[in-house]
């Protein structure tokens, strides 16, 4: 089915929160099925239809790196869609960098779903799309996405170097298909603004039915792939993602300015919000930290006229300045050379490293740099970490 024909987000105040302190099989499936259950099961969304299951695959970590959402997670949504009369179940996504299933099978993931007769896809196929309507230009997305029945988006709950954290909304980017993320930002340059309402468009065309966020274990710090693992020890899920967004937010205690795809296309009001299950308030994590990152206040792309445009320019002037730059541990990085791959803006290169066998070392240009932050994302030694740029300096 078309995404035409796909039903836009069910308003409602209403998200659920479980309790789910592991991984084990049976406590996860448990949580699941409560999750579900206090939002009206899954029945009415996934009987007699072609499901499509969309989980964080960011790059091949083990599970207990909180990297990506965890197998057990999406394995216990399949069993429960399965169950409510899916008529066919796939699970797919596409990575900043390299195929969805070799992220799988790093994770386990294919063995749990063999027996369940559940494949690992690749979102592949890009056609462009636009929503009626958008002021945004044609979006080019995977086909399965577009002409699946339903989307039951499985989240990860991690911070983001760009936008804060990676949450409900985020996790939609990953129907972009493979490298076109990374040219994403080299479209939109230092405008982290304009990159996250590009988000916010890519998940109202995706339009999940529901979308469930992985909490039992996050990611704060240097996320959304370096940072630190967090015991946070829940499970939640809505029918609107920027709702269930914002209100898991609140539970982190990170303040609204701080999230970049909180903008005004999303900005459901919380005051009448229902939390089924567990209140918000049994699960604040203390000293949560965020990436180190110069926030952008909400609207700052908005800025129009004379005066707007003076202080859009001294704002940008800040931030390629002041805004943190990727610093490379030189003891970690392997020189595998994935993030020159990945790099559309060019900003990086060998440079010499005569202490290193291999007498190169990676070279970042800070001005071509459009902080976009995917190298940090996809290095699979956590290498990268962002510091504050520094005025004049060009190269690092």
């Amino acid at each position: 089915m078309h995404m035409g024909q796909r039903q836009d987000f069910r308003r409602g105040p209403a998200i659920a929160l479980v309790r789910c302190q592991g991984y084990g099989q049976a406590e996860v499936e448990r949580a699941v099925g409560e999750l579900v259950g206090h939002l009206g099961g899954l029945a009415a969304l996934v009987a007699g239809k072609a499901v499509l299951l969309k989980p964080n695959f960011l790059v091949p970590r083990a599970a207990e790196r909180a990297v990506n959402t965890h197998p057990q997670v999406i394995r216990a949504v399949a069993v429960a869609a399965l169950a409510a009369g899916a008529r066919r179940l796939v699970v797919a996504d596409s990575p900043s960098f390299g195929p969805g299933r070799r992220v799988a099978g790093k994770l386990g993931l294919t063995a749990l779903l063999a027996p369940l007769g559940v494949e690992v896809e690749e979102l592949d196929d890009p056609v462009e799309v636009r929503r009626p309507g958008s002021r945004y230009p044609a979006l080019s997305l995977s086909r399965k996405v577009l002409e699946a029945e339903v989307v039951l988006n499985l989240a990860k709950c991690k911070t983001h170097g760009l936008c804060g954290l990676t949450l409900a909304v985020k996790n939609c980017f990953g129907a972009v298909v493979g490298t076109d993320k990374a040219a994403w930002h080299a479209r939109t340059g230092r405008d982290a603004a304009a990159f996250a309402g590009m988000l916010v468009e890519v998940c109202r065309v995706v339009r999940p039915a529901l979308s469930l966020v992985d909490g039992v274990i996050g990611m704060d710090g240097n996320g959304p792939s370096g940072g630190r693992a967090r015991a946070l020890g829940f499970l939640a899920a809505g029918a609107d993602p920027f709702l269930l967004d914002r209100a898991l937010a609140r539970l982190l205690g990170v303040a609204e300015d701080q999230v970049l795809t909180f903008g005004p296309d999303g900005d459901p009001d919380l005051a009448d919000l229902e939390v089924r299950g567990e209140p918000l308030a049994s699960f604040r994590p203390e000293g949560w930290e965020l990436p180190r990152r110069l926030p952008r206040r909400a609207g700052a792309q908005a800025a129009t006229g004379p005066r707007g445009r003076l202080g859009r320019f001294f704002f940008d002037l800040l931030r390629a300045g002041a805004s943190p730059a990727p610093r490379f541990d030189r003891r970690r990085c392997t020189r595998c050379g994935q993030c020159l791959e990945l790099c559309h803006s060019r900003a990086l290169s060998w440079g010499r490293d005569g202490g290193h066998p291999s007498g190169k070392r990676v070279a970042l240009d800070r001005e071509a740099c459009v902080r976009c932050y995917c190298c940090q994302e996809i290095c699979p030694e956590s290498a990268i970490r962002l510091r504050r740029g520094l005025l004049g300096r060009k190269r690092s």
